[in-house]
């Protein structure tokens, strides 16, 4: 796979696993629940909750 191609489905993956944090975060789960539910960290995490309001 090229460079250029797996640059694309990595970023479309990581897009997806953002979306599934805004998601459980929208269901009130809490930013170390998401963290360790996404892999994302408690910070990435965390910035996606104050960008939902």
């Amino acid at each position: 796979m090229n460079d250029l191609v797996k640059k694309i489905a990595d970023e479309s993956r990581l897009e997806a696993v953002r979306d599934v944090a805004r998601k459980l975060l929208a269901l009130g789960d809490d930013v170390e629940e998401v963290a360790n539910v996404t892999g994302l960290s408690q910070d990435e995490v965390e910035e996606i909750r104050r960008n939902l309001h």
